[in-house]
């Protein structure tokens, strides 16, 4: 009888199902997948949420890897954007 109340039938843990539904979602929901976390100043001043949807012209600091002291952390600007394929951030480029 407990069994029945953990168990939600919308809810898959198959990682196939989970990619599908990350590759195919609304562009509404890909809004929120593609987010940024705020500064802590910004969080404090402002009302909005901890998470921010990326903007053209949007400025933020990218910072790369597990070790952030090691590495210095790019400032970047949104160029283009593209919700259901890739952000472009000016000055900033993928090596490999």
């Amino acid at each position: 009888m407990g069994r029945q109340n953990e168990f939600n039938p919308s809810v898959t843990s198959d990682q196939s199902k989970n990619r599908e539904w990350h590759f195919n979602a609304p562009s509404h929901i890909q809004r929120m997948i593609k987010a940024s976390p705020l500064s802590k100043e910004l969080r404090g001043r402002s009302t909005m949420f901890h998470l921010c949807p990326f903007e053209r012209m949007m400025k933020f600091r990218l910072s790369e890897g597990t070790t952030k002291a090691s590495k210095v952390p790019k400032i970047g600007k949104v160029v283009q954007l593209y919700m259901k394929n890739v952000i472009y951030i000016e000055r900033v480029q993928r090596e490999g």
